[in-house]
């Protein structure tokens, strides 16, 4: 994934949770940020991840994605 394409992703998902979204409500978008995260791992572990992440722009929800994402750890070099 680019990096525009993780941030796009990121947004989506921020704003699927900010409207109510709830991981097991769909599957899929955990493994979504599970695959950002990996490829982010593979980059440059966290500073990396934080690097992409700050660029998701402020919308509603982002806070939950940051928190959904620090649960799995997937990220975590």
């Amino acid at each position: 994934m680019t990096d525009q394409e993780m941030v796009s992703k990121l947004a989506e998902l921020a704003r699927y949770f900010a409207n109510g979204g709830r991981s097991q409500d769909n599957p899929g978008l955990v493994n979504e940020i599970m695959e950002i995260g990996r490829t982010l791992d593979r980059r440059g572990g966290i500073r990396e991840m934080r690097r992409v992440f700050n660029m998701v722009p402020s919308v509603p929800g982002k806070r939950t994605v940051e928190m959904q994402w620090d649960g799995i750890g997937a990220w975590r070099g």
